[in-house]
């Protein structure tokens, strides 16, 4: 995700304790219509570079749209993709469908925008194959029609769109609407991940660690953790931090752990938050003792909705000064998750069950996947009885 994630509305859903929750740890979601088609940058592929003489005037009158929905004047890039559709252009097709579904610039339209999708669908336009597989599923403007979904989601992957690739590996490993070919689900889940798509990165190093569709493997799991990781994944981070941690799938580094696990606390990481404030208060791993900073990590992770938490932020304030503790409280009170890199196409996502991103063809946001993906206790995991030692020690605090 990617994206490109709203963390905490996603990963609350996991249960927590004291220290946080579990080494591989599940995404939650439904699935995500990856919307607003974009196209590379003109000319030499250098943004803001001037249009070669070969571009296609749709291509720059669509690029012209584009512009005017990343403003936010749905109502020029609605007229525009309008005419656009009416001259032939697939990917306009296809983001008119979108602000016709959602009602942006002008009403809300979903039987057109239902029609649109077909059309664009008909002449190959990947993202609306997708769209139309996931409505399908969900039976949003449409009778719910899991194998329908699946035929939608084949055609799309066939077309090397990597969403719904990935979607369609969950289908198979899930025995969605028809689907149940474990084998082909791992291949397809390797080639979202290969495509360079974070959530399927991301799935893939837990199925990996799990050994849940095969064997286990630690080491090829802690790849694609790294991968995800480095598309900005923030559970990707942190799972990447336990291996490290515990020397799975890879030599021990907890410099570098700490560094990742850090990460993926300031990307909104729950229970890396929780693990982070444990390290801090215990000094352990080669951290600084800070009791400060446990402070503001244990109430930042608190307010999300970590387990005891915010028990253990009141036990440690009570070793502080009152002004370590203000400075404390202020910068809990001021966190904001850090964003991971977002391509210049990134704009607002819808509410309700519609198109919810802006995508292009150099870049996709993460796929909510269609059910939990497996999670993974491991050496590397951060359990329950971790948790009661650390509440146990936070107690000598007082």
């Amino acid at each position: 995700m990617c994206s490109s994630r709203v963390l905490f509305g996603v990963f609350l859903a996991v249960a927590m304790s004291l220290a946080g929750a579990i080494s591989v740890q599940a995404q939650d979601g439904g699935m995500d219509l990856d919307i607003i088609k974009d196209l590379p940058p003109a000319g030499d592929g250098v943004p803001g570079t001037a249009p070669s003489a070969d571009v296609n005037p749709l291509d720059r009158d669509f690029a012209t749209a584009l512009d005017a929905f990343r403003e936010r004047d749905y109502g020029a890039a609605r007229d525009m993709w309008s005419d656009l559709t009416d001259a032939g252009h697939g990917l306009s097709m296809h983001n008119l469908a979108v602000l016709m579904w959602r009602g942006q610039g002008g009403p809300r339209e979903r039987d057109q925008a239902l029609e649109l999708f077909r059309n664009a669908g008909q002449n190959d336009v990947a993202q609306s194959l997708h769209a139309l597989g996931v409505l399908s599923l969900r039976g949003a403007g449409v009778p719910p029609d899991p194998a329908e979904a699946v035929r939608y989601f084949e055609a799309a992957s066939s077309l090397d769109h990597a969403p719904s690739t990935y979607n369609l590996a969950l289908a198979h490993l899930k025995g969605i609407g028809g689907a149940g070919d474990k084998t082909l689900g791992m291949e397809l889940m390797t080639a979202a991940a290969e495509g360079g798509l974070a959530r399927a990165q991301y799935d893939l190093g837990t199925l990996l660690y799990n050994g849940t569709y095969g064997d286990v493997d630690k080491d090829a799991a802690r790849v694609w953790f790294e991968r995800a990781a480095d598309n900005g994944d923030a559970f990707g981070y942190y799972n990447l931090a336990l291996m490290q941690f515990a020397g799975e799938g890879g030599p021990a580094d907890a410099e570098l752990a700490v560094i990742n696990l850090t990460e993926a606390a300031e990307m909104g990481a729950v229970p890396a938050q929780v693990k982070l404030a444990h390290l801090m208060a215990t000094g352990e791993a080669g951290v600084e003792k800070d009791l400060a900073g446990a402070y503001v990590w244990f109430t930042v992770a608190g307010a999300f909705g970590a387990e005891n938490a915010l028990l253990n932020a009141k036990r440690i304030a009570q070793r502080l000064s009152e002004g370590q503790l203000k400075r404390a409280k202020q910068a809990a009170a001021s966190f904001t998750p850090k964003k991971p890199p977002a391509p210049e196409a990134a704009a607002d996502t819808a509410t309700d069950a519609a198109p919810d991103a802006p995508v292009s063809s150099t870049w996709s946001p993460p796929n909510e996947s269609m059910d939990n993906t497996p999670a993974a206790p491991g050496a590397g995991t951060y359990s329950d009885k971790d948790a009661k030692a650390a509440e146990d020690l936070l107690k000598t605090l007082q």
